[in-house]
């Protein structure tokens, strides 16, 4: 009985091991590229950003928002890729933009409506708020 535990044992070890017999111990090389196949590097990706204002200047090439950031009021310049319609001084606007050249260029501008939210009701005195217990009732079967 001890014997073909211990057999059983040491099988289970040897088949658990096998494979990194057969395992060599360099790693597998890649094949050589010729010259001409050089890695060129990927193109620097560009970061796209978007704020939120009131236009108060346009111009052919460029547009000015109004922003509040940190409770201080901010004047930011954006050049346009192409001409805006639309939009008239004192819109509220999103702009999505990139920095190129360390100049601002929006490319995207849409004019932001305002939510309007929905009447909220008023409780009515002298009855609770939330919902009403439910009504029993009345007669027979």
């Amino acid at each position: 009985m001890k014997q073909s535990a211990c057999l059983t044992i040491l099988c289970f070890f040897v088949l658990l091991l096998s494979p990194s017999f057969g395992a060599d111990g360099k790693p597998p090389v890649a094949p050589a590229r010729p010259a001409a196949e050089k890695i060129v590097p990927a193109a620097a990706k560009v970061t796209t950003m978007k704020t939120a204002g009131v236009l108060t200047e346009i111009t052919g090439q460029t547009i000015k928002i109004e922003r509040a950031f940190k409770d201080k009021k901010e004047i930011m310049e954006f050049g346009l890729e192409r001409p805006l319609e639309g939009l008239a001084v004192g819109d509220k606007v999103s702009v999505n933009y990139r920095e190129k050249g360390g100049r601002y260029v929006a490319f995207k501008v849409a004019k932001m409506e305002e939510k309007k939210l929905p009447l909220r009701k008023t409780p009515v005195p002298g009855k609770p708020a939330g919902k009403s217990p439910p009504k029993e009732k009345s007669g027979t079967r």
